[in-house]
């Protein structure tokens, strides 16, 4: 499995990846498109990974640097059904440690939502310190 920087070539595949989780889907209310991607391809503060084994793109990460604050954000980690459990976020999650201190950042923040007890659990193996209680709120305009 490699881990590297998305390319434009990327996007069909990471298009797919992301649309098939209908949890994120729904709740975000759009379907992912290429401008969604390409903006963060195109932007020095934003970063989208991709985790690829056998020219196949298993997993996605994207993230926006808020070097200001010295903090990453963490929009999305997406891994394929069939690879999840192989450690796939857990190598995106370290390239982006790396990605972020490149940048001067000293934390990397994500909100992990409550259905979502799979990445809870690896959250706390990785020794991810949970920080408050949210509560996210969304409505259809």
């Amino acid at each position: 499995m490699q881990i590297r920087k998305a390319t434009k070539k990327d996007v069909p595949a990471l298009i797919k990846l992301y649309s098939n989780l209908p949890q994120l889907r729904d709740f975000a209310g759009q379907q992912y498109r290429s401008n969604y991607f390409e903006a963060f391809l195109n932007k020095k503060n934003r970063i989208v990974l991709v985790a690829e084994h056998e020219q196949e793109i298993i997993g996605g990460l994207n993230a926006e640097f808020e070097n200001t604050a010295q903090y990453a954000f963490l929009n999305n980690i997406v891994v394929k059904k069939t690879y999840r459990k192989r450690g796939v976020a857990t190598a995106l999650l370290k390239r982006i440690r790396e990605e972020s201190k490149k940048q001067k950042n000293k934390r990397l923040i994500l909100v992990v939502y409550d259905w979502n007890k799979p990445m809870h659990q690896q959250m706390k193996e990785l020794r991810y310190e949970k920080y408050g209680k949210t509560v996210v709120y969304s409505k259809k305009l």
